[in-house]
């Protein structure tokens, strides 16, 4: 399978096209130890009757790490400057750079409080169209572990075998003050996916612990993973 990202904006395709998720991993997961602590207990010390002594972080656990490698992900091709500023209930803000655009949406078109406040809605306009073969579409979300604590985009999920126009991307503001998303900073997650129909089961079962995830170090990670790959 093969995804497409196309641009009319020469600078964007050449300087801060999107990129493999797998290649922009947080600097903090990057840097984080395996395991709580400082150092890493030795060999005796580290199990107890096959479970680990010393905790684990968030960098052992494959799942995240799997999520993490996930996709795509599309980034801002321009500083944006962005100032919040309520006029006659629509909010307003400005960009530095001549070549992103952001538009205003009001409270009223998605009236829900966050923080018992209103909310303060942008879009910001890209210059990608994204491609998928016949039967896939994309579902377009927040990177969760950039951590960002001041805007979080709205999920959606897009056709993109079909729809063929450059994307735009809503979202509402966490926070009051003026700040700025830099260029090659990452806006949105891109994550293709094959439509099917699905229809849901609910049933009684007995849980049993998998021996080999009990007593193996890393028994998912050795037994149950399946290779993805996104380039």
């Amino acid at each position: 399978m093969k995804i497409e990202f196309a641009s009319s904006d020469e600078n964007a395709a050449k300087y801060f096209p999107p990129m493999p998720s797998s290649e922009m991993i947080p600097r903090w997961y990057k840097d984080l130890s395996l395991y709580v602590g400082e150092k890493r207990m030795n060999a005796k010390e580290l199990h107890n009757n096959g479970r680990p002594a010393q905790p684990y972080t968030v960098k052992a656990c494959v799942p995240v790490q799997d999520y993490m490698k996930h996709g795509y992900i599309i980034r801002s091709h321009g500083d944006i400057l962005i100032t919040p500023d309520e006029i006659n209930g629509v909010h307003g803000w400005w960009t530095a750079s001549k070549n992103v655009t952001c538009e205003p949406h009001a409270y009223r078109q998605c009236p829900v409080h966050i923080n018992d406040k209103k909310n303060i809605y942008i879009k910001i306009c890209t210059p990608w169209m994204t491609r998928t073969p016949p039967g896939y579409s994309c579902y377009f979300y927040q990177p969760e572990f950039f951590m960002e604590e001041r805007i979080r985009f709205f999920p959606a999920v897009v056709d993109t075998d079909s729809f063929h126009h450059r994307l735009n991307f809503p979202a509402v503001l966490l926070t009051d003050k003026t700040f700025t998303i830099k260029a090659g900073d990452p806006l949105v997650a891109v994550f293709p996916f094959k439509r099917e129909k699905w229809a849901h089961e609910v049933k009684y079962e007995e849980m049993k612990e998998n021996p080999v995830r009990m007593f193996l170090e890393h028994g998912y990670r050795r037994f149950f993973r399946k290779k993805k790959e996104f380039k």
